[in-house]
This record gives C-alpha cells, structure tokens and sequence, in this order.
C-alpha cells in the first residue's frame, strides 16, 4: 500500500484530498503547516507527498528544501499542488527539486489521482 503525505492547510481541502486518496487505497498522513509536515515525513516516510505552498508557521518552499537536504528524504516524489502561479515561485520549485507542480484551480481530482500514480509506477517497484 503507498502512503501519501498532503500537506495542506485549508481544513476542507485536507479532508477532501484524505477521503479522495484514502477511496483509492492510499495510506493517508495529514499535515498543516510547514513544521507539521517535516515532523510527519519523519514519522510516516511517505512514498509520495502533496504539498501546498503557501501555509501558516514555515510556507512550503522553506520546508521543501530542508526535506530536500535531507538525504533520507530527498529521493521522495513531491507534487506541489498549490494556487500560486508566479513565475519564479515554480521556477525555485523545480530547482530544489519536486516532481510535478499542479495548479488546484486547473486540475480535477482524477487527473490528480492519475499523476500521482502514474509516478509511483515509475519510482516504486
């Protein structure tokens, strides 16, 4: 069973992700901060992880790339699933290194579903 990690501070986005995921066999972690996620990766070892980018007490590039530093961790596939469209914001996103980032305004729950286990088919035996 693969777990995933959504990091996402918007309560009612975080359940509906949890119930999307958990209905397609996922093992499910939560987090809502920048430091709750990097304390649950720790704990969880995600195979794949949802990140939000902007979000209360350590935004989401900041603890990407302390998790990115971190060499047990820095191989796990990070989808930045966020609504900030600025340029250099994806541009610093790609560089410290996620896989894929999603605009939430222009993807639907199955394209969302079908990219991440189209990358856990590529990554995980």
């Amino acid at each position: 069973m693969h777990k995933i990690l959504i990091v996402e501070d918007d309560v009612l986005l975080l359940r509906m992700y949890e119930r999307l995921f958990e209905a397609e066999g996922f093992k499910v972690s939560t987090a809502v901060n920048g430091e709750d996620f990097l304390q649950t990766v720790a704990k969880d070892k995600p195979s794949v992880i949802l990140l939000d980018i902007m979000m209360p007490k350590m935004d989401g590039l900041h603890a990407l790339k302390i998790l990115k530093a971190d060499d047990r961790y820095k191989t796990i596939p990070v989808f930045v699933l966020t609504n900030v469209g600025s340029d250099a914001v994806i541009k610093d996103a790609f560089e410290i290194g996620i896989t894929q980032y999603i605009t939430k305004s222009e993807v639907n729950n199955d394209e969302l579903i079908k990219k991440i286990k189209d990358q856990l088919k590529t990554t995980q035996p």
